[in-house]
């Protein structure tokens, strides 16, 4: 037996830095949080004396394992504050917005588009409504009208003579003068030169089509999102828990060990209460795949498959999952490969590589045709589960039994009765009845990992729709102050008209036409913008 060294100042302070960063895990999981990192450091110290390779490099290196348990506090931390639905969206939709700069940048001058139509449009409607007249005291001005009784007129213009006579006598005004009808509707159309009415009324037309464009890019992309989120995943994703372990160190040196301690815990989760079943899988769906490989098949050299996608699982993970085996068998734990190394295929490789016929008893091997094949018995067909996202379709996919070609890292799947949130606790316990040294770590739901897996297309339909109810306020403030504009412009010539007898429908007509007029023109380049845009996006798709 290897005497186990002194702890070295290094170690000592790991281990302070381990109990200083516990007070930064949340409360519920502090001490589950602070067992686990001691077992993580002292199995490798162990395992360092083992191997009598304690040097101060390996000693700097657990210190630094220490300090990334900090970070992990704090993450966890993090992951407390952020479980509202709107920051976790948020989280990623920044995310999502960093990694592609492209279309941030694009967003940000949306924007600033918007931000500058506002403010023109809110110095037209100031100038036009809020600003005081320029002279003062507009409350004291009346218009003064001349009649005559003998003849039957009524408010009609003065007489050049009479407004003499009125400014000679006038002891009740503090100053009389007159404008004809015809300065009147010289005034009216000075109120705007015939350029800056163009200028106004093209930025009017210009913002009815934005927002047109953007009203449908925004009811387009609800629609597909809608259909994004009803799309089958291929799994049951409803009352399922799914955590991360890594078994690791001297313990599990062999590949029967790493099997063994999967079996023991696969058996314990499932003789938990308020558990129907689990299992284990080397990659969850949804997550996409970083390596593939070939595939053969026995009798056909001239069929070649690449860019496989195979993961291991434990007995159990279709049932915990959710995913129907279609044809043949799932695994057992008697399937190590000592007899005969055996697979299950999904549907997608079968459609593919066998149409017509049942995969099941055929043989594969994870090679090029002129290389020697590793023969694989097809044992079942499974359904498909979606891998790269739900609106990607599922690739040809092989499923082998993790006692066949073990791994360390496995993503555990349990299924619950009820709330699999309720379980993480008892998980944590089943995991240190095994082994109180191997950590939990990335414990999530999998409703949560599909609802993950769509947070950058619900954020992207939700800040198109705002810039559309942007676009939209913006369009009626625009022409809501056009129409103040002109009519302000135009109010003595309409006095006028209505002096001389225009009826109050014509006027109406004369007021409300130019706006009507400039919001059909802005709604047929908006449609027709809109159509061509929807074809160029269907055209790429």
């Amino acid at each position: 037996m290897v005497p186990r060294l002194r702890p070295s100042w290094r170690l000592r302070l790991a281990r302070a830095v381990l109990r200083a960063a516990s007070f930064a895990a949340p409360a519920a999981e502090r001490d589950d949080w602070l067992r686990e990192w001691r077992a993580e450091i002292d199995s490798r110290l162990a395992l360092l004396d083992a191997r009598g390779e304690r040097t101060r490099a390996a000693e700097l290196d657990l210190l630094r394992r220490s300090l990334g348990g900090l970070l992990h506090a704090l993450w966890l931390r993090r992951q407390e504050w952020t479980t509202d639905l709107l920051r976790q969206d948020l989280r990623d939709a920044l995310r999502s917005l960093s990694a592609r700069p492209g279309f941030t940048v694009v967003a940000a001058l949306t924007l600033a588009l918007g931000i500058g139509a506002a403010t023109t449009i809110f110095s037209v409607v100031y100038g036009v409504l809020l600003r005081p007249l320029p002279f003062g005291e507009p409350d004291r001005l009346v218009q003064l009208w001349e009649s005559n009784p003998l003849r039957g007129w009524t408010a009609v213009t003065v007489a050049p003579a009479n407004l003499k006579d009125w400014i000679d006598r006038n002891h009740s005004f503090s100053s009389v003068m007159c404008y004809s009808g015809a300065d009147a509707l010289k005034e009216g159309g000075r109120g705007a030169t015939s350029a800056s009415r163009r200028s106004r009324r093209a930025f009017v037309v210009a913002e009815v089509a934005l927002s047109v464009v953007l009203v449908v890019c925004a009811g387009l992309l609800i629609r597909s999102f809608g259909d994004l989120v009803r799309v089958d995943p291929g799994f049951d994703p409803s009352t399922v828990l799914t955590f991360e372990v890594t078994p690791s160190g001297a313990r599990y040196d062999a590949d029967a060990k790493i099997v063994a301690f999967y079996r023991e815990l696969g058996d314990r989760l499932r003789a938990l209460p308020g558990v129907v079943a689990a299992g284990a899988t080397s990659r969850k769906p949804l997550t996409g795949y970083r390596w593939t490989g070939d595939l053969s098949i026995e009798g056909r050299p001239d069929v070649w498959g690449r860019e496989l996608r195979h993961k291991e699982v434990t007995p159990g993970y279709f049932a915990a999952m959710g995913v129907p085996v279609l044809r043949g068998r799932a695994f057992a734990w008697s399937d190590d490969g000592s007899v005969s190394r055996v697979a299950v295929v999904n549907e997608a490789l079968a459609r593919r590589f066998f149409p017509g016929e049942d995969p099941v008893g055929r043989r594969i091997s994870y090679t090029k045709p002129d290389y020697p094949p590793r023969w694989i018995t097809i044992v079942g067909v499974a359904g498909d589960e979606k891998q790269d996202g739900l609106a990607a379709p599922p690739q040809p996919e092989v499923f082998d039994p993790l006692a066949q070609d073990p791994t360390d890292t496995m993503s555990l799947v349990v299924r619950a009765k009820g709330d699999p949130r309720a379980l993480a606790g008892a998980v944590r316990a089943a995991v240190a009845a095994v082994d109180p040294a191997v950590a939990v770590y990335d414990v999530e739901t999998m409703a949560q990992l599909v609802r993950g897996s769509v947070s950058q297309p619900r954020f992207l339909t939700a800040l198109v729709g705002l810039f559309a109810a942007l676009a939209l306020v913006l369009a009626s403030v625009g022409l809501y102050g056009l129409v103040s504009f002109t009519v302000g412009a135009r109010t003595q010539e309409i006095g006028v008209r209505m002096a001389l007898g225009a009826p109050r429908q014509s006027v109406l007509a004369l007021v409300v036409g130019e706006g009507l007029r400039l919001v059909v023109v802005g709604l047929a380049i908006g449609l027709a913008a809109a159509a061509a845009l929807t074809r160029g996006f269907a055209s790429s798709s």
